[in-house]
């Protein structure tokens, strides 16, 4: 069985991650974009694996360049790639490779969790399978898995925190904020106030010790001096998250995963996902501007905001949601019969 997994951005990769090393290198080949760290996390992680990168993102200029020197392109770049090699199966958790996949026959899946409109019709039309979390109204006729796709590494049955990733950083657990800035210069951005956690970096300040993933390393200087940066990719990352007494982030994947991981955990971004409402509900995610950070920071820390706690919450979601995984090696086993 040859089988092609395409990677947009780091949280897909995560999400096929168990399923990718599962199959092994042998059967799996791996398709990206150059966008941030993405390639560089899935060489240093996969390094037995072929990995085609197709499209870079320092041609993102806004949504013209996007299209025109990226995707256009990057479908183009898979489509000649799918003739050559015919895979049996194609994965997805977003819709370009399965459009491709689609016109020249191959069976192919998208998971998603973001549906976007435009991304939604595209899925629609090109997958064979389309599965969407549990989402409320408006997702008819589309297979539903009950999970966000986070859950497929961040499970208790695959994911096992670290303690011995603190020392790097001279952390002690709990007594520490994990915060996440993303870039704006995406697609899922674009229209998202910039530098949101910088802006308001001075309401912490050196209150508390603060561990920051900085997407855009070209900013770091213009942070505390306190804060310590990561320099990605980072051997454990969701152990520093597991033992952070507070996951915040300007975008939305990292505050989720903070969430599933039971670490009270705020987004501080703009877009309404339903994949966020989720964990909205559950009482471990919560959604909050800078204005509404600190009040809320008191409320939370005084016991004012009451939360589960970390096993509790966690096992919760374990009993309550679907092995993500399974799912994965299930759909491969069965479009590889329509091959």
């Amino acid at each position: 069985m040859k089988l092609f997994f395409d990677i947009y951005h780091i949280p897909q990769y995560n999400f096929f991650r168990n399923a990718i090393h599962q199959l092994g290198p042998d059967q799996v080949e791996l398709g990206c974009v150059n966008r941030g760290k993405l390639k560089d996390i899935i060489q240093y992680e996969c390094p037995e694996f072929t990995l085609h990168t197709f499209g870079d993102y320092r041609h993102n200029k806004g949504p013209l360049s996007m299209g025109m020197r990226i995707i256009l392109p990057r479908m183009w770049a898979l489509r000649k790639l799918f003739k050559k090699n015919r895979y049996d199966v194609v994965g997805t958790a977003h819709y370009q490779a399965n459009v491709v996949a689609k016109l020249l026959g191959i069976p192919n899946f998208s998971v998603l969790d973001d549906p976007r409109k435009g991304v939604l019709q595209l899925v629609r039309v090109s997958a064979d399978a389309f599965y969407l979390p549990p989402f409320a109204n408006g997702y008819d006729n589309v297979s539903k898995f009950n999970a966000l796709k986070e859950w497929a590494y961040l499970s208790p049955a695959y994911f096992k925190h670290d303690r011995n990733a603190l020392k790097e950083y001279d952390l002690e657990a709990g007594e520490y904020f994990f915060i996440r800035e993303v870039s704006t210069n995406t697609s899922n951005y674009l229209l998202q106030e910039k530098n949101i956690v910088l802006k308001m970096s001075e309401m912490l300040g050196d209150k508390i010790q603060v561990l920051l993933s900085l997407e855009d390393k070209s900013l770091k200087n213009q942070y505390p001096d306190s804060w310590k940066i990561l320099n990605e990719p980072v051997k454990d990352i969701h152990s520093l998250m597991y033992y952070s007494k507070l996951v915040m982030s300007s975008g939305d994947s990292m505050a989720r995963e903070g969430a599933m991981l039971g670490v009270p955990s705020i987004y501080l971004g703009n877009r309404d996902m339903p994949a966020n409402r989720i964990l909205l509900e559950k009482g471990m995610l919560f959604k909050k501007s800078a204005g509404e950070l600190l009040p809320f920071l008191d409320r939370l820390f005084s016991g004012k905001v009451r939360v589960q706690s970390q096993n509790e919450f966690r096992y919760r979601l374990l009993k309550e949601w679907d092995d993500v995984t399974e799912l994965i090696l299930n759909l491969i086993k069965q479009l590889k019969l329509q091959s």
